[in-house]
């Protein structure tokens, strides 16, 4: 599995390598160097295009693409003109990346800092963002989504946000929240491997008893010898 993100991504290495030996799934943990999205998709010899077993994780967080990837202390450092620059360049780059092979690549769309949450127009403004990207790419053969609202529909963690650490070193989510979208990300691996379901939907009213259940009720049908 190569991973790589728009903030300090390593470490989710160790909850993805517990749920990989939980499973029974054997892949390798590997991180492209920090901040290089764009990098990996399109140059030639990184990561991402010497990965052949997949998937390819990104992990996006539209914050970061506002201010070119900086660390940002305030919304007014934001910029939305910015954003929507670089994500037109992302969806060119992701198409360029999806066209040469048939390796999954998984879209990981990563909360904001607190900062940005508890401003409502910022807040509102990347809900719409991130709503648009994610309907340009589901169509694109061989990538997958995975939204904030499927994330923390999975495993909420109230506290995700690591101020200090975002400071520090772009580590912008807490021990717990790294453990949430590891096990997410793995759940979506572990869809696109296993076999599918294969389903046989019958509608048995009539058929194998007398009677239509949604009218006549359980007490209603009959089952002959």
């Amino acid at each position: 599995m190569a991973n790589t993100g728009t903030f300090t991504a390593e470490p989710l290495s160790e909850p993805l390598r517990y749920w990989f030996k939980e499973l029974g799934l054997r892949a390798a943990v590997e991180f492209a160097p920090y901040n290089q999205v764009f990098q990996q998709l399109l140059d030639p010899a990184s990561l991402f295009a010497r990965n052949e077993s997949g998937p390819m994780v990104i992990l996006l967080r539209l914050e970061d693409r506002m201010h070119q990837g900086q660390s940002a202390s305030s919304t007014e450092q934001l910029s939305l003109e910015t954003l929507q620059r670089n994500v037109k360049e992302f969806t060119l780059a992701l198409r360029t990346a999806s066209a040469r092979g048939s390796t999954p690549i998984l879209v990981c769309f990563c909360p904001p800092g607190t900062a940005i949450a508890s401003d409502i127009a910022h807040a509102q403004a990347l809900a719409k963002v991130e709503k648009s990207l994610a309907s340009e790419l589901e169509p694109l053969d061989s990538v997958y989504i995975l939204t904030q609202a499927q994330l923390f529909g999975w495993y909420p963690v109230p506290d995700y946000y690591d101020a200090r650490g975002e400071e520090l070193g772009h580590v912008a989510f807490t021990p717990l929240f790294h453990t949430a979208l590891a096990t997410a990300i793995v759940r979506k691996y572990h869809a696109l491997n296993r076999p599918p379901l294969k389903v046989i939907a019958l509608d048995c009213d009539n058929t194998l008893w007398s009677g239509v259940c949604g009218e006549d009720g359980p007490r209603g049908i009959r089952l002959d010898p």
